[in-house]
């Protein structure tokens, strides 16, 4: 699970996929309270799941996602992954 204050472009994680010969496998998306819209936080988001699909392609990721701090929370008490990674 990847935890981020931005929404995110799925066609920047399909395009870095399909450029690298990997799999489709979107991750999925989980917004917890008001949606942040894409902020400055984008590509660092982008590479937290790009990098986590590169290393395990086949492996379901989830982007929780949220305005504020407390999304890390929320996250962790949905019992979302097994690992997580703060973007």
């Amino acid at each position: 699970m990847i935890a981020g204050q931005t929404d995110i472009l799925l066609s920047d994680t399909a395009g870095f996929r399909s450029d690298f010969g990997q799999p489709v496998n979107q991750p999925k998306l989980t917004l917890f309270g008001a949606a942040p819209g894409l902020t400055s936080d984008l590509l660092e988001a982008d590479l937290e799941l790009e990098g986590s699909g590169a290393i395990a392609p086949k492996a379901t990721i989830i982007y929780a996602y949220s305005t504020g701090a407390p999304l890390l929370q929320h996250a962790v008490g949905q019992n979302l992954g097994e690992v997580i990674g703060l973007s």
